[in-house]
């Protein structure tokens, strides 16, 4: 019998094969967490096909107990679902609900996560993103223990912007009526958190500004760094690489405004440069990029791969939050990258010396033909990049300042 610590994770999907950057951050939060608790996992199924990644364990092989929220399909928990969702209908013409949230914390995924600590007491409960926060509402405190939400990004401030930058039309009101759903919905759940992790200083500035009753702390996006071998020289000469999920709002964008704005000043200095954009289920508005100058590689699994071909990663982001997890892997990979402001927004980086930061498109374009030409501050910046990454943002290291914060809170917990 193990004297590890209990701990009840609840993630959104079943992050495995984890091939993209939300599902690496829960993966990798999983697999460091089984080495100091007795970790329980309740998700959804995946989508993904369940193949093996060779170069990472599933869960189960890393001794997670894992509880599935597949669909229920007998009779009695159709009528169920069906009575609970004409409920919730009702409810939603008088106080209209955020759409995430009601995609993610669903009836299946409840009735798995009772499943999964019947008869139980759990130490420690992890809700992996802020649209599950309302599970501390019913999940009671003897059988959930300290619960911790760790958020991705504040949901509330993201589809803010969303809003914003969309132009007029149903679509925009249908934004500005999420927006407003999800401020409701973390004004009620997210100060009954017993500890709230963000993964950015905005973010963690947020939550201290927001919530400050609810002890907090910054536990930023990692990088398995073994995985990664430095490679500074890319394999096709006068290459860039963009990576991100494509069907994401702030990646089409960044894709778009990069080729409206930057390649083709980029293009005049270099006519033979290429950018090679990678994603899986690229939208059609990004497929009529390809051209000449632009390669639409679409899904990747192992982004090492794509990485070797590329002098240079660029991240042309101009709206989103969080850290970028195509940062880290490109620091890892010692890849030079250019980027905006906002793209390597939450990374302790610092212009000039791991990274270079451009916002005007022509400043963008400038650095990007800079660092093809030169081969000497490729290999500068991927180096310093490289040891940036190992010293402060390899998952051991990350994961080790989540473990102490859960300690502390059942420390806190204890002696209150």
């Amino acid at each position: 019998m193990s004297d590890k610590p209990r701990l009840l994770l609840i993630e959104p999907w079943y992050c495995y094969p984890p091939l993209a950057g939300t599902p690496l951050r829960y993966y990798h939060m999983a697999r460091w967490l089984a080495a100091d608790f007795q970790v329980t996992l309740v998700a959804p199924p995946s989508t993904e096909p369940l193949a093996r990644v060779d170069y990472l364990p599933s869960y189960e092989e890393l001794g997670i107990e894992v509880v599935l929220a597949g669909r229920d399909r007998r009779l009695a928990h159709r009528l169920r679902r069906k009575l609970k969702y004409t409920a919730k209908s009702l409810g939603w013409r008088l106080v209209p609900a955020n759409t995430q949230v009601e995609a993610l914390s669903h009836d299946d995924l409840h009735q798995a996560i009772k499943r999964a600590v019947a008869g139980r007491r759990f130490d420690f409960t992890v809700l992996s993103t802020t649209f599950l926060a309302n599970i501390v509402g019913w999940l009671p405190r003897e059988q959930r223990g300290v619960t911790v939400l760790n958020t991705q990004n504040v949901e509330s401030e993201l589809w803010h912007q969303w809003w914003r930058e969309t132009p007029p039309g149903r679509l925009r009101e249908e934004r500005r009526c999420d927006w407003k759903a999800l401020v409701r919905y973390e004004r009620r759940w997210l100060p009954r958190q017993d500890g709230i992790v963000s993964c950015s200083p905005v973010d963690d500035a947020w939550v201290a500004a927001n919530i400050p009753d609810v002890p907090r702390a910054m536990v930023p996006n990692g990088i398995e760094c073994s995985l990664y071998e430095p490679h500074p020289e890319g394999l096709e000469a006068d290459t860039a690489l963009f990576i991100g999920n494509l069907p994401s709002a702030a990646n089409e964008q960044g894709v778009h405004w990069f080729c409206r704005e930057i390649l083709p000043a980029i293009v005049r200095e270099a006519p033979q440069f290429r950018l090679l954009v990678a994603g899986k289920n690229p939208p059609p508005s990004v497929l009529k990029l390809a051209g000449p100058n632009v390669e639409i590689i679409g899904f990747v699994e192992r982004t090492q791969d794509v990485l070797r071909r590329a002098c240079v990663e660029v991240v042309p982001l101009i709206q989103g939050s969080g850290t970028r997890l195509k940062i880290l892997e490109a620091f890892a990979a010692g890849k030079a990258v250019v980027s905006t402001t906002k793209g390597c927004e939450g990374l302790a980086v610092e212009h000039g010396r791991d990274i270079l930061i451009a916002d005007d498109p022509a400043r963008f374009a400038a650095e990007v033909v800079r660092v093809l030409r030169d081969a000497a501050l490729r290999r500068r910046l991927g180096m310093a990049a490289r040891g940036l990454v190992e010293r402060d943002y390899d998952w051991r290291i990350v994961m080790d300042g989540f473990r102490q914060f859960l300690l502390g809170l059942r420390s806190l917990a204890a002696s209150g």
